[in-house]
């Protein structure tokens, strides 16, 4: 008899932590699809990814053009839709080009979503996630959030987005999973406007062929980055990342191997500001 209930109490036991794991808030980081991860169908298996006629998209209100400028916040919005279903989920993360967190996730409904985290190869990714039952809507549901992007240029930025169309019967069958991504690089506009102003830069020679020298002055000691970008935006070559005194400094750099001629960005960033040439290449 103590065998029977010792047998008793321990499959209710497991009962439990199934129905716990099966009943928890649902959202999951780490399944976007992005490198290193796996996606959604993971466990929502019943259908191929991206199949159904649903899909997941994401927008902006704010952002022009995917491109942001350092330090500001955007306000993001991931819609998943399929027009046969009435219960969605979601999950999104912004990844800088080493898959390492780009700028900072903001909830701004905590009714609806979550920060959650999964480490992955060696990083904890953290994840705008759904809520239990939170995406309750005819068709689609549209999940809002923050984006704070990085306070310097940090290059280009990958927003990996997953979302789960379900039929809300509470388990991982008949789901309809879809994910995307989307680029977002850094704005270089602003840079480029300065460029008359900027006195305190001097590159010799151009056009480059090889070698060049950069001489430039810095109103204050602090952390330096000097980059190559296409005319584009998207980083090329990260010069030099050092610390770095006041004062008028002369760095001599070879270009990148394998670099097309043409016309190109190079960027001095520190705490002080950007400023940036434009640079030809033969």
């Amino acid at each position: 008899m103590k065998k029977l209930v010792l047998i008793i109490v321990a499959c209710s036991a497991i009962f439990l932590s199934l129905t716990a794991e099966n009943m928890d808030d649902n959202g999951k980081a780490g399944f976007t699809g992005a490198p290193g991860e796996l996606d959604c169908t993971d466990c929502h298996d019943t259908y191929a990814l991206n199949s159904g006629g649903g899909s997941v998209t994401l927008t902006s209100t704010n952002m022009t053009g995917w491109m942001y400028d350092p330090g500001v916040t955007y306000h993001m919005i991931a819609t998943v839709s399929r027009s046969q279903n009435s219960l969605f989920g979601i999950c999104v993360e912004a990844l800088l080009p080493t898959n390492a967190n780009a700028g900072t996730l903001v909830i701004t409904n905590s009714t609806l979503t979550q920060i959650k985290t999964k480490t992955v190869t060696g990083v904890s990714r953290r994840s705008v996630v759904h809520k239990l039952d939170a995406g309750q809507g005819t068709g689609s549901f549209s999940f809002e959030f923050d984006w704070t992007a990085p306070a310097t240029n940090a290059g280009d930025v990958t927003f990996y987005f997953a979302g789960n169309a379900t039929d809300a019967n509470g388990d991982e069958f008949g789901d309809y999973v879809y994910n995307s991504s989307q680029v977002v690089s850094y704005n270089l506009n602003n840079s480029i406007s300065e460029l008359k102003n900027n006195g305190d830069i001097s590159i010799y020679p151009m056009p480059i062929q090889d070698q060049f020298t950069v001489n430039y002055d810095l109103n204050s000691t602090g952390a330096v980055n000097i980059n190559l970008y296409t005319m584009q935006g998207a980083l090329v070559s990260n010069l030099t990342s050092k610390v770095m005194t006041s004062g008028k400094h002369s760095d001599k750099f070879y270009l990148p191997t394998q670099l097309s001629a043409g016309n190109y960005i190079l960027s001095i960033e520190s705490k002080s500001g950007i400023s940036s040439r434009k640079i030809l290449i033969n």
